[in-house]
């Protein structure tokens, strides 16, 4: 897949924000555009998806399982946030700063402490 400097620095960041709880789930995929997180399975339950970072064209896609079921983001959510969150728990970034990051940082936290 043809990716831009600016899609690698983006993806790079964005898998940062997941790599801290590599050691509390499943890497499914770790490829330099693909990179997949999924939740131990209990017994008699299957893994699921927890999150994804996936380079495209033109921006680089987040997924966070959690909030597919979400229609709107949490109120507290920052209006360049919600400019990238396209639904389905779904994020499309082109550019990250060091407060989307955070805040992004802060969801997924919440996300892993809510699974």
């Amino acid at each position: 897949m043809y990716s831009t400097p600016a899609n690698i620095k983006v993806f790079h960041a964005l898998k940062s924000i997941l790599q801290p709880y590599e050691n509390l789930m499943n890497i499914l995929v770790d490829q330099e555009d693909c990179y997949y997180l999924e939740f131990f399975g209990r017994p008699g339950v299957a893994p699921r998806l927890f999150a994804a970072v996936q380079m495209r064209t033109n921006y680089v896609s987040l997924h966070l399982a959690c909030l597919k079921s979400c229609e709107e983001l949490p109120e507290t959510c920052s209006k360049q946030l919600r400019n990238y969150y396209i639904g389905n728990g779904q994020f499309q970034v082109q550019k990250v700063g060091e407060k989307l990051l955070r805040e992004l940082r802060q969801m997924v936290k919440q996300s892993v402490q809510v699974n």
